[in-house]
């Protein structure tokens, strides 16, 4: 399918994969529904997905955005936000990671082998109007396929489980946006929010304050948001990758939000010109 369309580039296809249909069925059933099912039962879905989860509004990762720039700009106080876009997470998974990832889910051991090694050995046609191809490819060693494809019924909870690992590992190694209610009994603390691999991420004032305390040395506040916010920035690029993950450099981007004094009111300032473009190193 082309992602454009009336543009046909070959690396701006989504391929949709086919089964038999007692395949899928089995994929949709242990995957889709009962895995599913067993996390949402155990609470162990990270909270921060809103995406391929049942009783779950993708829309409501939106409202957290529009609710989060509307209290940093009630409270004035500098921030950070960050738009995260994966390259084809679908398609990108390590098998041997996402085995991993499942089993501290709870997925059966024999059922994450089972995934492996029918992937491994799956052959794929390409089927298009002008009939499906003579030839097919697969796995080898020479050029290993990654990732479980689009349109079965496992990707889904699939990429849920590597993207539940990674929003773990975010929030107990990176401070975030902490939001907190001015009688200080009520607070939202996390890194993003997730539709699948679309993530709104960030970091505030008060995020900074809870993860370091203490302050080394007395460095501005927003300079310091911004060092942290290319910290955090790296990490989850880095995080990603090791699950076969890459950032789509060309759907991401980061606002600096800086307030300044104008006729006695405090206003969000300009700060386009005051700090270069985060650089990221896509590799481990």
């Amino acid at each position: 399918m082309e992602k454009m369309h009336g543009y046909p580039n070959i690396h701006k296809f989504r391929t949709i994969h086919l089964l038999e249909s007692d395949m899928n069925f089995v994929l949709r059933y242990i995957w889709g529904r009962q895995f599913m099912r067993h996390n949402e039962q155990n609470n162990a879905w990270h909270s921060n997905q809103y995406g391929s989860k049942k009783g779950i509004q993708g829309q409501s990762a939106t409202l957290n955005k529009v609710l989060t720039l509307d209290i940093v700009r009630y409270y004035t106080e500098p921030a950070a936000i960050v738009d995260n876009d994966a390259k084809a997470c679908y398609d990108r998974m390590i098998h041997v990671v996402l085995s991993y990832a499942l089993i501290r889910l709870g997925l059966p051991k024999a059922l994450t082998r089972f995934m492996c090694k029918w992937l491994e050995q799956a052959t794929y046609y390409i089927k298009t109007s002008k009939g499906i191809s003579k030839f097919k490819y697969g796995s080898c060693i020479e050029s290993y396929l990654y990732g479980t494809g689009q349109g079965t019924g496992w990707p889904p909870p699939n990429w849920g489980a590597i993207i539940d690992l990674i929003s773990t590992v975010m929030e107990q190694n990176t401070p975030g946006m902490k939001l907190t209610h001015p009688n200080r009994r009520f607070y939202s603390d996390r890194s993003f929010d997730a539709f699948v691999d679309d993530v709104n991420g960030g970091l505030t004032s008060d995020g900074l304050y809870t993860f370091h305390p203490s302050p080394t040395c007395a460095v501005p506040l927003l300079q310091t948001i911004y060092d942290q916010i290319q910290i955090n920035v790296q990490y989850y690029s880095r995080l990603l990758f090791t699950s076969g993950g890459k950032l789509a450099l060309d759907k991401c981007g980061i606002n600096i939000l800086e307030f300044g004094w104008k006729l006695g009111k405090r206003k969000m300032i300009n700060t386009a010109d005051k700090y270069d473009d985060i650089q990221l190193d896509q590799t481990f």
